[in-house]
């Protein structure tokens, strides 16, 4: 790539830029702040720019009915904000929570999780020695989303100790490795983006929960109710913070 003095077409400025080739195999010339402003927001994933991720909450928060819903029952109300399914929009609430679910789990994939409305608590453990004063779980190993058929191996028994506690509030933005064991508190009418790189229905995580009890399902049905209920309680939060 080589220097030109030119117009960016990122900021529409005279400026030497650097030429990069999009999608379509075009030229494109960009100047240094616009090419370094792309390199940081391809750090963060945004597919979607600030302004018009919150237009896109606001949507689904006014008007829920007119998207698709699916509840988890740690929780939580998700619905995607795109079509490549690599941003989930998470409301949290008490209501959602299956009767005895365990919510300790881990993921798949590495994610960045952005809050955009109340307040939720990451709680990050380690895998340590029984004789490191950990507690007794088991943990089981499931498949994720469509291909989900419960637990699939026979728990073995694991010791956990909780090593991180972090509070997320709104515009803060937390980064978790795939395989990390993390539960999470919140407040209702929390609400957060969860995004990574790509979409694979088939995947595998744990779920884990302690050593003498039964495991929690999470899968549960969803009523009209519980999606007014929710996003009326998150649009109220939403709109102290974006307002």
């Amino acid at each position: 790539m080589l220097d030109r003095l030119g117009t960016c077409r990122g900021c529409g400025t005279t400026r030497y830029t650097v030429r990069e080739l999009n999608i379509c195999s075009d030229q494109v010339f960009l100047c240094y702040y616009c090419l370094d402003t792309k390199r940081r927001a391809k750090e963060m994933n945004p597919h979607i720019a600030h302004r018009d991720r919150l237009q896109a909450i606001r949507r689904r928060l006014e008007q829920p009915l007119d998207f698709p819903w699916h509840a988890h029952g740690i929780g939580m109300l998700r619905t995607y904000l795109d079509e490549a399914k690599t941003q989930r929009l998470n409301l949290w609430h008490q209501r959602m929570l299956n009767p005895g679910i365990s919510t300790m789990h881990t993921h798949p994939r590495p994610f960045v999780s952005t809050a955009y409305a109340g307040l939720m608590t990451n709680k990050i453990y380690r895998r340590v020695d029984a004789r490191a004063g950990g507690k007794a779980y088991r943990e089981g190993i499931i498949h994720c989303g469509p291909c989900f058929k419960g637990i699939e191996n026979d728990p073995p028994l694991v010791h956990l100790l909780l090593v991180l506690k972090t509070d997320v509030h709104p515009g803060e933005s937390y980064r978790q490795p795939s395989r990390v064991i993390h539960d999470t508190a919140f407040e209702d009418g929390t609400a957060t983006v969860m995004e990574w790189d790509r979409f694979l229905p088939d995947e595998c995580a744990s779920v884990l929960w302690p050593d003498g009890e039964s495991w929690g399902d999470a899968t549960r049905d969803i009523t009209v109710e519980d999606i007014t209920v929710v996003c009326a309680a998150a649009l109220e939060r939403f709109n102290a913070v974006w307002s």
